[in-house]
């Protein structure tokens, strides 16, 4: 994983590390720590191309997608940074320091970030039955171990577990609004967090139930914690769902919804499979993000452009594969 400060050209400095969210303050931590740490602005251009370890690689977006990404200069200008250029290198980092710095998350999973003893009780609740342990520690540890088995299949199968228990409209805001508050304590002041209604209808749950449960936890935690948001609803490669979802999120955009993505397994499942909902998208004049170039090869990232023009690309580590040097270029 390597973390850079990246400059969107419009005075706005974001954070992008990867999605199964854990603290900031530790993820920049583990990244001084690795020596894979960049404290030098990067044009977009730049970063897009540094960043193996990246979530949000911006392409060069058509003037919504510029608008939508305007959102994080907004946010930097709003907290009066708008001369500071930060210049340092080799600094030592603090907890204290990292956290007074003002950061923009683009790339963060909702139901991939609950705290553990939030599953607990919520299980509890709603009587779930299959988490692999009632304590929160041996839970953490868990959830940790699977993130770094090197599969995403199997990366995966600890979302089973989190959206089983965010069933009901309570366990939706309820895990929405602590993430509005773990954001605020690491000093995140735009988020745009993302899920897939489909998978919490097993309580029989409307689509439009599901997100506005979501959006009324992110509206509270705005209010308590003054951290702005956006929502990104996702469709799922492995099913034929993704023009529903596409509609559910345009329904939702003048209600906290700024997007619409494309997750899950890539293998088997490429984003021109899904291109009748990306086509509706862009008749809407809608944001599209996508996941690709993950755990598929550089073809994912190229359809996700290509295909079903994709204003920014989710992970696309696999970008690397096609990446050279001209051989006239002496560096």
């Amino acid at each position: 994983m390597k973390v850079a400060w990246t400059d969107f050209q419009m005075c706005a400095y974001a954070i992008a590390f990867d999605a199964d969210r854990v603290s900031l303050v530790a993820r920049l931590r583990q990244a001084q720590d690795s020596r894979a740490i960049c404290l030098t602005p990067l044009s977009a251009e730049d970063a897009s191309l540094r960043l193996t370890g990246a979530i949000e690689a911006v392409t060069k977006p058509p003037r919504c997608a510029l608008a939508w990404n305007n959102i994080a200069a907004r946010q930097w200008n709003r907290i009066g940074r708008r001369d500071r250029r930060p210049t340092w290198t080799n600094m030592k980092l603090t907890d204290t320091f990292i956290r007074s710095l003002p950061k923009v998350l683009l790339h963060d999973h909702l139901d991939g970030g609950l705290r553990p003893q939030t599953a607990i009780e919520l299980a509890r609740d709603q009587h779930y039955k299959a988490l692999p342990t009632t304590d929160a520690g041996e839970l953490a540890e868990w959830f940790h171990r699977g993130a770094q088995r090197g599969s995403l299949p199997v990366y995966l199968e600890g979302f089973a577990h989190t959206c089983g228990v965010m069933q009901t409209e309570e366990s939706l805001e309820r895990v929405a609004y602590e993430m509005m508050e773990e954001m605020h304590e690491d000093g995140v002041v735009y988020v745009e967090t993302r899920f897939a209604p489909v998978f919490h209808t097993a309580r029989k749950l409307h689509w439009d139930d599901v997100v506005s449960a979501v959006l009324k936890g992110l509206e509270r935690g705005k209010k308590d914690f003054g951290v702005e948001y956006g929502l990104i609803i996702c469709a799922m490669r492995n099913m034929q769902l993704s023009r529903e979802m596409a509609e559910l999120a345009v329904d939702f955009r003048e209600r906290g919804v700024v997007g619409f993505d494309l997750a899950g397994e890539e293998g088997g499942f490429p984003p021109k499979k899904h291109v009748e909902a990306f086509h509706y998208i862009q008749r809407e004049n809608f944001n599209i993000t996508i996941h690709a170039g993950e755990a598929f090869g550089k073809e994912s990232i190229w359809q996700a452009i290509q295909w079903c023009g994709a204003h920014r690309i989710g992970h696309a580590t696999r970008l690397i594969e096609d990446i050279g040097l001209d051989a006239h270029d002496p560096t």
